[in-house]
């Protein structure tokens, strides 16, 4: 109405446009404001930043989580567990407040919780990790006190989901995993290698319960009140009964409601005609979902749930129209062409935000969304219709599961031959400036779209699309296998959440290896990659995420001596390593702080353990040692700290500084860290062993924060992938693999 050129329809119209955008401004802020202060009272994020002990009253929210730090394979030591919580009241100091965080409780005392049950507990503060789904994470301590059970609706749901379990379990492992997600979100048993492989592969959405989830249980409940021919507001009622009980069912999570709510809005709209309506329906859901729960304008999840949702409603009808006129698509069948326009329009929409959080730009997952469309409403249907006997019919449910996993087990296959093809991921520069590219690129192309401007219709242009890509792919594929740069003297290898790091021997093609990782593919495929024909020296502690890779690499590479420490903790760990070391005919020598060994041209000077420590041994009694080596720049010093906590931190620093030009920060960048370390390292590089979206919070931000303040460029395997450090005119570089 105010636009230039036009009479306003009434006076001061666009004063009062004005008016009303100044007041949803400040609504929203103010609605921010009030949310913040519940979630984030300033006591209790003082305490969390300085790990305070607290009592608090709680509501569990899920189901308890067991963590295995082994790699698929492996020896499954260690475990811990979780299970999300909405706080109530909390005891900070003596001051009681009335709160609603979300939080994570983590602790062996944990894990016979049931959802719904209301709880009391001591804990230790500790920061978020998981700013979409936590606001705070509570090392559990002492005993849990259920203060009541469960409702009946909790329970009903539990037992729901408790039996479907028992009849998945003698499925395939994939397959069963898989027919679990896909039903009722339940990803506790998916193995991680398939995890990895679905989100490679672009198909993560169907177990982490998405909009599409929603969105057909929605479908099935309109189609069956429709055939009994009753009315709209019968339908709608029904619809939304049923979508609270499957909310409740596959747990209320922020990531469940977000889908719930994104998945109704695109269901309704593109039922009655989504460009029209679609657009203002799902922009009015996001205004509710953001000012109730303001925590989602930080989310990356809540923002790709839009996105994927906007894509179906503006972009995918016109896609699906085009389909239908092209000759190379016509000939499709119409499911098809639909399936293929919705998969499109989200992978479309979704993929700056893809960029932006490192993914790479994927080729493989439009045609593997595709293949696996007709699979999906398949298993979803029978595996809730499994679920839903499952308490009183276990026989019957078991045999609904058997019928479903074929179609699991064929979208297991397809991730996993999606994300094993050579070419499935483009690397795209991660962050901004890749996402902002590739979103100007999109622009484009919708632009000259919908002008009419057709370029490829020009033969030249065409052929330079063509042979711009290719040498794209070529380039990408021949980046990543220069890897590692030729002059590289320490490598930091991506293993998943554990540590591999090698330091080359001066004019050979031998290392020295610290750690073998958790994942025997991942450290392997490392060495080879580095072109290491031999290990002079394996140093080693006996967590899992150290030595699970160590029987593969004994198995394929001559290692001269495996170095590690004289506390043989954990127990299982140290017999492991003793039989393998032992089996692959390599000496085994414990090692204490004072012990020097050159070996290649390289200076090994132990600092660490000197004794045993009562805190944590396992962690505190790694092997510390300071590696000189020489290089085309000098020599280069590398301080390798192993898991070393505070305890041992203390200890160390009473010795001169070491001045070293790397640090493998201790314990995967944890947040139990003497502040004052980073600066007495002296490191110029900072290198953090650490997995993608690992369940301890790793790296911690305020570790990374005195690692920054003490001048450290900071290197990090989630995010960078492979890391190398090399000598160059003037000091040393840092290059990442990603």
């Amino acid at each position: 109405m105010g636009r230039p050129g036009s009479p306003p329809r009434t006076p001061g119209v666009r004063a009062i446009a004005l008016l009303l955008g100044v007041c949803g401004l400040g609504v929203g802020a103010a609605m921010g404001a009030v949310h913040v202060a519940r979630l984030h009272p300033p006591l209790l994020a003082h305490a969390a930043a300085q790990g305070a002990s607290v009592r608090v009253e709680a509501t569990v929210t899920g189901d308890p989580r067991v963590h295995l730090p082994a790699s698929d394979g492996g020896r499954p030591t260690a475990p811990s567990w979780s299970v999300p919580a909405r706080l109530s009241g909390i005891v900070v100091r003596g001051r009681t407040y009335s709160v609603r965080v979300p939080a994570l409780l983590r602790g062996d005392e944990v894990r016979g919780l049931r959802y719904g049950s209301r709880i009391s507990l001591s804990g230790r503060a500790q920061e978020s990790f998981s700013p979409e789904a936590h606001s705070v994470t509570l090392r559990v301590l002492g005993p849990v006190h259920v203060r009541s059970p469960p409702g009946p609706v909790a329970q009903a749901t539990t037992r729901v989901r408790d039996a479907f379990r028992k009849a998945c379990a003698g499925l395939p492992a994939d397959a069963g995993a898989l027919l679990l997600g896909l039903a009722v979100g339940d990803e506790s048993t998916l193995p991680p290698d398939l995890d990895a492989a679905m989100v490679r592969a672009g198909l993560a959405h169907l177990t982490a319960v998405s909009g599409s989830n929603t969105s057909l249980v929605v479908a099935i409940a309109m189609a069956a009140v429709a055939g009994l021919g009753l009315g709209w507001r019968v339908r709608v009622g029904t619809c939304l009964v049923v979508l609270s009980a499957y909310v409740m069912l596959v747990r209320p999570q922020p990531s469940v409601l977000r889908a719930a709510a994104m998945g109704v809005v695109a269901l309704v709209a593109l039922s009655a005609g989504g460009r029209r309506r679609g657009p203002p329906a799902l922009l009015a859901s996001a205004l509710v979902l953001l000012l109730a729960l303001p925590q989602f304008a930080l989310s990356l999840g809540f923002a790709l749930s839009f996105a994927a949702t906007a894509g179906l409603l503006v972009v995918g009808p016109p896609i699906a129209e085009r389909l239908g006129t092209w000759p190379i698509s016509a000939w499709l069948p119409e499911p098809v062409r639909a399936a293929l326009a919705v998969a499109a329009a989200a992978h479309l929409a979704t993929l700056p935000l893809a960029i932006l959080m490192g993914n790479g730009a994927s080729l493989v997952a439009l045609p593997a969304n595709v293949l696996v469309t007709p699979l999906v409403p398949f298993a979803t249907v029978l595996g809730l219709a499994a679920a839903l006997v499952a308490p009183v019919a276990p026989t019957p449910a078991a045999v609904l599961a058997t019928i479903a996993s074929p179609a699991t087990a064929a979208i297991a296959w397809v991730a996993r031959t999606s994300a094993g093809l050579p070419f499935g991921v483009v690397d795209v520069p991660a962050g901004p400036v890749g996402a902002l590219g590739s979103a100007a690129v999109l622009a484009l192309v919708a632009a000259a779209a919908a002008t009419g401007w057709r370029p490829w219709r020009d033969r030249r242009i065409r052929l330079v699309l063509v042979v711009s890509l290719a040498l794209g792919l070529v380039l990408n594929h021949s980046r990543d296998a220069r890897w590692p740069p030729p002059d590289w003297v320490v490598l930091a290898c991506d293993v998943g959440q554990g540590d591999g790091l090698l330091i080359r021997a001066p004019g050979a093609d031998e290392a020295l290896l610290v750690d073998a990782g958790p994942d025997p593919d991942r450290i392997t495929g490392c060495l080879r990659d580095a072109g290491v024909r031999r290990l002079a020296v394996l140093v080693t502690h006996f967590h899992a995420d150290h030595i699970d890779g160590l029987a593969a690499v004994l198995g394929s590479w001559p290692v001269s001596v495996v170095l590690t420490t004289p506390v043989p903790e954990p127990a299982e760990g140290a017999s492991e390593v003793v039989d393998g070391a032992r089996a692959a005919g390599v000496p085994l020598r414990p090692v204490r702080a004072g012990d020097r060994i050159d070996v290649s041209g390289v200076a090994l000077d132990i600092l660490w353990p000197a004794r045993r420590m009562d805190q944590s041994p396992a962690n505190n009694g790694s092997v510390v040692a300071l590696a000189q080596v020489a290089s085309s720049g000098g020599t280069i010093r590398a301080l390798l700290t192993g898991d070393i906590e505070p305890e041992a931190q203390s200890v160390l620093m009473a010795r001169p500084a070491p001045r070293a030009h790397v640090v493998k920060v201790p314990h995967h960048g944890s947040r139990y860290q003497v502040p004052q370390f980073a600066r007495w390292s002296g490191a110029l590089i900072a290198l953090i062993g650490v997995g993608r979206d690992n369940d301890y919070g790793h790296p911690s931000q305020s570790t990374l924060l005195q690692y920054r303040e003490a001048g450290a460029r900071i290197g990090r395997t989630d995010e960078q992938g492979d890391l190398a450090v090399l000598p160059v005119p003037g000091g040393l570089a840092l290059v990442t693999r990603r």
